[in-house]
């Protein structure tokens, strides 16, 4: 097998760098069991996000974007980390530079088992929480009664 010494890929593309960061965000939550964020500085614009591809193959890679003007950003995507997966990392590195482009794009299609909004309380919900209001002033009240 051939050995891998790394990754690099240095892209620009024409978003601004908040756009570029919910894209990566968006991406890590519609591809949760290929794409796990394990970390991120706002400050330096950085991502330590786990690519896995495979039944065993886990790309540790640094995404750092630049901003280069308001609607410009450069992504620097690299992995050190060697590994005898031959050109399987690059695809998986490739596929997710992909997926960014397609949530940037808006043609990132969202399975829709993931839900982006919050769940609302049903009716279950507002009674449960109503009686557990209601029963904490009953009992507070109780003490002055």
């Amino acid at each position: 097998m051939a050995l891998s010494l790394g990754i690099t890929r240095d892209v620009q593309v024409s978003y601004s760098i908040s756009d570029v960061k919910a894209a990566v965000e968006k991406v890590a939550l519609v591809s949760k069991s290929k794409c796990q964020i394990e970390g991120r500085d706002d400050v330096m614009n950085t991502f330590k996000i786990a690519l896995i591809g495979g039944l065993l193959v886990i790309v540790p890679i640094s995404l750092q974007l630049k901003q280069i003007s308001e609607t410009e950003t450069q992504i620097v995507l690299t992995s050190n980390k060697a590994t005898n997966t031959g050109n399987q990392a690059n695809d998986i590195a490739d596929a997710f530079l992909s997926k960014v482009s397609q949530a940037l794009s808006g043609t990132l299609e969202v399975p829709s088992e993931v839900q982006t909004e919050p769940k609302k309380m049903g009716w279950f919900g507002k009674i449960f929480w109503a009686s557990v209001i209601l029963l904490a002033i009953l009992g507070f009240l109780s003490k002055f009664l």
